[in-house]
């Protein structure tokens, strides 16, 4: 019996031992050799950058870059770029990759010194084995005074990066920059961590849906030297020196988002390796693109154009209608707004049942009301008063967010805008006691038509309800960068 269970065990352990084999002899197998890419420092820039030119590599191999010429020391730094097309890559000074002097991801970068050995010779490992990747490569030299970007750095288990770290959370991401390094004047070869330098943060946005390397590496390559990120990008609040400069952006999935950063001292400028996300993964799931592409939002958009159309044309005639339309829009915002003061800790987990279920009723009690009490029915001309003074105040915040951002942590300050809304839609409609009903259907009918089309075919303006309800509840949301794209679709 003994001897039948040990022949049983043999056989069962036979396969998974020759499994472990087979991969240990792939991962002794040697990474093949890739293109070898000649980059001459010596040249003139063309727009302030020395090189730059786009390559494929092979799938699974190591490819050189040998930087030869940069031997002139008016020169204090050169930046070497690496960008891939939405596959990982790793930048590293050794052929075989080793700790603290490598870099993973697909916006890399490494600092180069005129002092160092000629040629420099850099690495990019490509490990996916069965895709070639598309990338493209930059050198940017500069000179001895101007700010070193990632000099100083404190967050990469590399000494000097000049990368910026994005971090990525369910409604937002964050952007760091680690801080530069300075020197005092040409002749001085000591590097200062504690000099005072000005950062700015950029971003741009790209073509939404527009998933082609030729559109990822032109967004690169504007963002790369100072000139193209001045004329191109949108900034953000500066950063004095010494201070950790992070970001945040609202995550947009689908639409390419360049980010960058500008350190300035006394006598220079320079910037850090642009880095490029949209917050999803087109490669591999192209459907993660499109937040708003599910069967749910697709019925949602018919019913707000639906709704929208019933509101703006017949509500005129059809008014109990329009009050029960407006009551259940009034519900929601009202019950949103008092489940997010109370501090439920059941709202997170059914957030969609606790918000239908008090709009509806609501929406039920005014209709019941408006239909019984005919003395009240001209007190209703507040509920769609508040519903456009709210979209007023949501469009406000959103379309304004750069001029907007440095007030709107302040919460009182946010709250202080959609209040000021309402009480100005008031003024206004209060005098027009005939048109007044007909502008407020009209408008919010509107804006309900325009919303459904947005979800069914994809436009940045779903984001103006969305951001709007995200600052209401999440506060460290009004710290977010949340621009709108620039493209209407």
């Amino acid at each position: 019996m003994f001897v039948y269970r040990c022949i049983c065990l043999l056989l069962m352990s036979a396969p998974l031992v020759i499994q472990c084999r087979e991969l240990q002899f792939f991962a002794k197998s040697d990474i093949n050799s890739g293109s070898i890419i000649s980059i001459d420092a010596s040249k003139p820039s063309t727009d302030d950058i020395t090189f730059y030119a786009e390559f494929s590599l092979d799938a699974y191999t190591v490819n050189t870059i040998s930087v030869y010429n940069f031997t002139d020391l008016k020169y204090g730094f050169g930046i070497l770029q690496v960008h891939s097309c939405w596959y990982n890559l790793t930048l590293s000074y050794n052929r075989t990759i080793q700790r603290n002097f490598h870099e993973n991801g697909t916006d890399l970068g490494l600092t180069l010194y005129p002092w160092q050995q000629n040629p420099q010779e850099l690495y990019v490992h490509n490990h996916n084995y069965f895709t070639s990747v598309n990338i493209s490569v930059a050198l940017i030299l500069y000179n001895k005074t101007t700010p070193e970007p990632g000099g100083c750095n404190m967050e990469y288990p590399m000494a000097n990066t000049p990368l910026l770290i994005v971090t990525f959370h369910k409604k937002f991401m964050n952007v760091d920059t680690p801080l530069a390094a300075f020197r005092a004047d040409e002749s001085n070869e000591v590097k200062r961590c504690n000099a005072s330098l000005s950062y700015i943060g950029y971003h741009l946005y790209l073509n939404r849906g527009d998933y082609t390397c030729r559109s990822l590496f032109d967004g690169i390559k504007s963002f790369m030297t100072v000139g193209g990120i001045e004329e191109m990008g949108i900034p953000s609040a500066a950063v004095p020196g010494g201070a950790a400069h992070r970001r945040s952006y609202v995550t947009v999935p689908g639409t390419g988002i360049v980010f960058q950063t500008i350190v300035s001292g006394e006598a220079g400028t320079s910037s850090y390796v642009p880095r490029f996300t949209t917050s999803c993964s087109p490669p591999l799931l192209e459907t993660s693109c499109d937040a708003f592409d599910s069967a749910l939002y697709r019925v949602l958009a018919g019913l707000l154009v639906s709704v929208g159309i019933i509101r703006a044309y017949f509500c005129d005639f059809l008014k109990a209608i329009g009050v029960f339309i407006d009551g259940f829009i009034f519900g929601l915002l009202l019950t949103f707004n008092l489940t997010h003061l109370s501090e439920a800790n059941t709202f997170e987990d059914k957030a969609e049942q606790i918000l239908f279920t008090c709009a509806l009723f609501v929406a039920m009690l005014i209709t019941l009301v408006f239909t019984c009490f005919e003395i009240l029915r001209s007190c209703f001309i507040c509920l769609p008063t508040v519903i456009v003074g709210w979209l007023l105040g949501a469009v406000i915040v959103y379309f304004t967010d750069d001029l907007f951002y440095e007030l709107k942590s302040y919460g009182w300050m946010y709250e202080t805008v959609f209040i000021a809304s309402i009480v100005g839609v008031t003024i206004l409609i209060s005098p027009l006691k005939t048109l007044g009903p007909l502008i407020l259907g009209a408008t919010s009918g509107s804006f309900y038509i325009v919303h459904g089309f947005c979800i069914a075919y994809g436009n940045h303006l779903n984001y103006v309800i969305l951001n709007a309800l995200r600052y209401t509840l999440d506060k460290d949301f009004r710290k977010v960068h949340s621009t709108p794209s620039t493209n209407v679709e």
